[in-house]
Parts: structure tokens; sequence; C-alpha cells
């Protein structure tokens, strides 16, 4: 592949003792390990050319992700301040590794307490914003990703900017007999 993006750390950031969580030197290890698969030169999947931007996980909205495991019966199983320090540490790694990091926690945050700082008072704290159930990311929180993800792509790998790779496949106007199909699906 061209590029890889790993996102990882939602999850792992569960409170001790539950099914998914992981703890946080071995969640580092983990996002190195992944790294290396595609790095390490003794990894059969080895490929150097593949470019890697490593993603943190998003902030969690806690009282939103509340409302969700009440309405489900169910205890949180983690909060904002447990997944900060998996975001810190995708950081981390980045820079151990000299990849690419989109910061998707940080640039939430950012926006959330400025929407409080400003006084724009919201049931969910300004999470609902970006966040569909206090963990996952809803349609402005993916368009937020998209962005920051381009943004990373543009200066750290030009040469994978879309506009800027060939394209591959031939034009339909290879493929057109007719002079009129052309001209109707220019049209639209």
């Amino acid at each position: 592949p061209r590029l890889v993006t790993i996102l990882f750390g939602s999850n792992d950031a569960q409170y001790f003792g539950l099914k998914c969580h992981v703890p946080l030197d071995e969640f580092k290890t983990n996002i190195i390990d992944i790294v290396n698969i595609f790095k390490s030169p003794e990894s059969e999947f080895y490929s150097p050319d593949t470019k890697i931007i490593l993603i943190t996980p998003p902030p969690v909205g806690d009282k939103l992700y509340a409302l969700k495991f009440a309405l489900d019966g169910k205890t949180v199983d983690r909060r904002n301040e447990t997944s900060k320090p998996y975001a810190e540490a995708v950081r981390e790694v980045a820079k151990e590794l000299s990849v690419p990091c989109v910061d998707l926690w940080t640039a939430i945050q950012i926006e959330v307490n400025a929407k409080q700082s400003n006084g724009i008072q919201s049931e969910f704290d300004g999470y609902e914003d970006y966040l569909s159930d206090g963990l996952h990311l809803n349609n402005n929180g993916n368009n937020m990703l998209f962005k920051l993800l381009m943004e990373s792509i543009t200066i750290s790998f030009p040469e994978l900017i879309p506009e800027s790779m060939p394209f591959i496949i031939p034009s339909f106007r290879n493929f057109a007999d007719s002079e009129e199909l052309v001209r109707m699906l220019d049209s639209q």
C-alpha cells in the first residue's frame, strides 16, 4: 500500500480490568509493532515505500457517553481523562518513529474548549458537535478527521495528494463510441 493510517486507543482506554483495556506501555508497544510490520526489513510485509500516519483517538464526551450507557442499562467503561494518555502515547510514538501524527484528540478538544470559553452552553459540553454517542465520530467529526488527514498528507507526503497522483484507469472517453454519449456525460 502507498499509505497506511493507524487509529487505535479508544477501546484500549477502557478502565483497568475491563475486557478491552490495554496498559499504556503495552499500547505503545503495539503501535510500534504495527508500524514495524511495514517498516522493518525482517517483516514478511516489509514495504519501505509505504507511508504511515498515526491518528490519535478522539476525546470521550463524558456526558453524551454516559447517556448512551444509561439508555443501554450499562455502566460507563471509560472517560475523557482515561483516553487522554492514549492520545498522548500516540503522539509520543509518532515522534519516536518519525512518522506524522494527526492529533484528532486535541483538534476536537480545542473546538469544544473554544465553545465553552465563549460561553456557549450545550447539554453535552460541545462534544455532540463531533461525536455521535460520546465515543464515535459523527459527520462533523469525520469531516474534521478527513481535513486533518489531508493536511497531514499535503505536508508530509505531497506525492500522495489526490490531484498530484496519476490517473491510472482510462477515461470513459476512451470507451465511448458516440460523441453524443461524451457530450451527455460531460454535461452532468
